[in-house]
């Protein structure tokens, strides 16, 4: 098994939910969606552990 799907079920999950594409947009989607799972699977890899969210400041002066 490949580590991403094949165009072959790109285009059959796409037919599952009735979608039809050029094959320009077809091969642009495919490596669209091919870029996100890559990226999604760096992200599920990262150690977060040392994460901290941004803090909001508000600017309360107006009120």
């Amino acid at each position: 098994m490949t580590e991403f799907p094949s165009k072959e079920m790109f285009l059959n999950l796409l037919k599952s939910r009735k979608i039809k594409l050029s094959k320009e947009d077809f091969d642009q989607s495919y490596l669209s969606f091919i870029n996100f799972r890559k990226n999604y699977k760096e992200m599920l890899n990262d150690d977060f552990k040392d994460f901290e969210p941004r803090q909001r400041i508000f600017d309360l002066s107006d009120e």
